[in-house]
């Protein structure tokens, strides 16, 4: 997606990958990296690649993972760990990403290899992909609590073949603009404090998650009666919100 295309909702629509999506960050939200037109092989000048046995977990305790990557960081003082996920299967399999969150998180007493970087659970941002073609969904997950097993999910999700243009433009005006890189990226608590209102605000208004079965769109909201992904959203955590897209979301799996 070049730098003179789209911006808007359209160029959310557009995306079918994590280089597109990236050229996005790039582009719209100012991410500090020089380059146009971005392709899926170019990652590889900007990420880590990782095997999960390089982080303690065997293959097959993900077994749905296709891709795991670090994203380089983009400044000195960068606090965040930037990962792109890609999952087989139509569903994001929380199970399997809260093994990879077990791995990445501070703990308490050093184990395994201290060589390894690892963050506090609310500095990590997984960029995710589920699904392909036009059931390709993204998510974009933040964490919070202090431990990966119970940590509640923080999601922000669309399709974008599919999610309706009202929730295309939500995200490309309101939400998406508070993961702008920011000006002075020595400011750490305003720049956690930015990125986390991204996920923060796209949650249910009060008198939404509570006593009320219908979203604005007239749709069940996630975790309501009439809705089967209340399961699902308990696992993901309490007051996590799985998807946000407005369209017909994929439930989360174990």
């Amino acid at each position: 997606m070049p730098a003179n295309g789209p911006t808007g909702a359209e160029a959310l629509s557009r995306i079918r990958n994590f280089a597109q999506l990236f050229q996005y960050l790039i582009d719209v939200l100012g991410w500090p990296l020089e380059t146009d037109d971005l392709e899926d092989e170019d990652l590889a000048d900007i990420t880590y690649d990782w095997d999960p046995e390089e982080l303690g977990i065997p293959r097959d305790r993900l077994s749905d993972l296709r891709r795991l990557q670090q994203m380089r960081p983009l400044t000195a003082d960068q606090p965040w760990g930037v990962f792109f996920l890609e999952f087989a299967g139509s569903r994001l399999p929380i199970t399997q990403v809260r093994r990879l969150l077990g791995s990445l998180v501070k703990k308490k007493r050093v184990t395994g290899d201290a060589r390894r970087r690892a963050w506090s659970l609310d500095d990590l941002l997984f960029i995710v992909i589920t699904g392909t073609d036009d059931s390709m969904q993204l998510h974009l997950l933040a964490f919070r609590g202090d431990d990966p097993r119970n940590a509640g999910f923080l999601p922000l999700a669309w399709r974008p073949a599919q999610s309706p243009t009202r929730h295309l433009r939500r995200l490309a005006e309101e939400l998406l603009p508070r993961l702008s890189w920011p000006d002075d990226d020595h400011d750490i608590k305003s720049w956690r404090n930015a990125w986390k209102g991204t996920v923060r605000a796209s949650r249910w208004p009060a008198d939404q998650r509570r006593g009320s079965p219908r979203r604005e769109d007239g749709q069940d909201r996630p975790g309501s009666q009439g809705s089967d992904h209340g399961s699902a959203r308990k696992r993901a955590g309490r007051g996590a919100v799985l998807h946000s897209d407005g369209g017909n979301p994929s439930p989360a799996r174990q």
